[in-house]
């Protein structure tokens, strides 16, 4: 029955990602939330800690997925924030030292678009500072761990914030000449 489960668990998780990658966020979140829990009424009935040990960080991962792909849909700081604690929480249970520094490069993305999504809101620029260094961050782990294609999209959201800094700073800007610097 457990391994049932688990495998019920590994294919629900596979069409959460597909679902995420599809951009059916809100499906996907929930797809997300099936599996940790399929993957922890694995860990309810396995006897063997080692069991216990090998399924804890992929319920964490789960769960923070679930909660990140939520945050994207209601593009909500406070969610990017839940979703970034349990990558902490992932990051605790991880196996070995690159899964470490992966999910630490994931809480620091998901930090980040804390920030972004705060500064897109209110336009402060402490905000859009945040966002930067988390996004420096996230880039960091994510090379240490050579995830060198997630630390590129990293980098690509770093120049992104740029862009609406750079956006901001000519809509707010009153003198022509000094706005048209923005825009070059």
């Amino acid at each position: 029955d457990a391994r049932l489960e688990y495998c019920h668990g590994r294919i629900t998780l596979e069409e959460a990602k597909m679902l995420h990658r599809e951009g059916d966020l809100a499906t996907s979140s929930k797809k997300y939330a099936s599996a940790a829990q399929m993957f922890q009424r694995t860990i309810d009935t396995v006897e063997r800690q080692s069991d216990h040990q090998d399924l804890k960080p992929i319920v964490y991962l789960s769960k923070a997925w679930q909660m990140l792909t939520r945050a994207e849909a209601e593009a909500s700081s406070e969610l990017y924030l839940n979703a970034s604690q349990l990558f902490e929480e992932a990051k605790k249970h991880s196996l070995n030292d690159r899964a470490r520094l992966l999910v630490l490069g994931h809480s620091r993305f998901c930090k980040a678009l804390a920030a972004g999504t705060k500064f897109e809101d209110t336009r402060e620029t402490a905000a859009y500072s945040t966002a930067k260094k988390h996004l420096e961050a996230a880039e960091s782990y994510y090379l240490k761990a050579d995830f060198e294609s997630t630390s590129e999209y990293a980098k690509a959201t770093s120049i992104l914030f740029d862009a609406y800094m750079y956006m901001h700073k000519a809509e707010t800007e009153v003198d022509p000449t000094k706005k048209t610097q923005y825009y070059h």
